[in-house]
Parts: structure tokens; C-alpha cells; sequence
């Protein structure tokens, strides 16, 4: 696949592009902003005192799963909340 197409007829097609393209082939076509920059929403920090047992199943956890023990607790709470 060469050059990304200006439309696609829908948004099948334009899926099955994007799956079998290679980037390195297509990304000088891109006009690259060097003064962009990406901020993070900011959130709210709060501190919580949780029993020692449930600090050490979170880290546990979180390890576990390869994402931080601040993400998994997010997580249980979201979760948590939509119950």
C-alpha cells in the first residue's frame, strides 16, 4: 500500500488500510509540527489510608498486570462506582 488515499468510501475501507500499511513508507507525506506539545489531563491527587494487607495485594496486582499501583486503583474505584 503506498500513499493515504484523501477519502476512503467508508469506514471499512479506511480500517483495512490503516491495518496493512507501512508507516515507514508513508511518513514523509506528513507535515510534522515541532512546536506541538501533548499535556496529560490534569487530575485531582488525594491520599487514602488503606490497611497494609490491601497496599501489598495492590502493588502485587498492579505488577502483575504491568500497570502502575496509581492506574489499577483508578480502576477499583471506577468500577466500584458503576456498581
Amino acid at each position: 500500500m503506498g500513499k493515504v488515499p484523501k477519502e476512503f468510501k467508508n469506514l471499512k475501507e479506511e480500517a483495512k488500510f490503516w491495518e496493512n500499511v507501512n508507516l515507514d513508507k508513508i511518513l514523509d507525506e506528513f507535515e510534522i509540527d515541532k512546536e506541538t506539545t501533548f499535556m496529560r489531563k490534569s487530575k485531582k491527587v488525594s491520599l487514602f489510608r488503606v490497611d497494609p494487607k490491601i497496599a501489598e495485594a495492590v502493588r502485587k496486582i498492579s505488577k502483575a498486570k504491568g500497570i502502575s499501583q496509581s492506574a489499577l486503583v483508578q480502576i477499583f474505584i471506577k468500577e466500584g462506582l458503576k456498581r
